[in-house]
């Protein structure tokens, strides 16, 4: 009766395969990790945008933008001025007491800018890799004709 089992160049092939293949899959998994880590930071971008944007919405009911391209609104009323101010990487809105006082509107800012008729926010995302993700928006902001 004759034994049964592999040769020794049948397991030498196989290994070979496997030690192709694992680096391969390996590699894989990284980069659909990364990719699910970057699509959290644009959810996280865009939920914080929408934050931002419904404030800003509030504010433009009653309030104008003084200047061309700063981040101050004012107006008339108990809500005279309203004042938007990037602190390290926290958005904030800052008014008066009776106008909703000081609060966070965003996290992980890198930079705001207006000009007068668009609002540019970029959002930064740190997590724990040499290069961060960016993700930027820009809003078609209302002209005063079309309040």
């Amino acid at each position: 009766m004759k034994a049964r089992g592999f040769t020794l160049l049948e397991l030498a092939i196989v290994m070979s395969i496997v030690a192709i293949l694992i680096p391969l899959l390996w590699l894989s998994g990284r980069t659909l990790e990364a990719e699910h880590r970057d699509a959290l930071a644009d959810a996280t971008a865009a939920r914080e945008m929408r934050a931002l944007s419904e404030e800003l919405r509030r504010d433009l009911r009653t309030l104008r933008w003084q200047g061309s391209t700063g981040l101050v609104l004012e107006g008339t009323g108990s809500c005279a001025h309203v004042e938007y101010v990037l602190t390290g990487e926290v958005l904030e809105r800052r008014a008066l007491e009776s106008c909703g006082g000081t609060r966070v509107v965003a996290a992980q800012v890198q930079g705001i800018e207006r000009t007068t008729r668009r609002l540019e926010v970029l959002f930064a995302h740190h997590a724990g890799r040499e290069s961060e993700h960016a993700t930027r928006f820009v809003a078609v902001l209302p002209g005063d004709e079309a309040l």
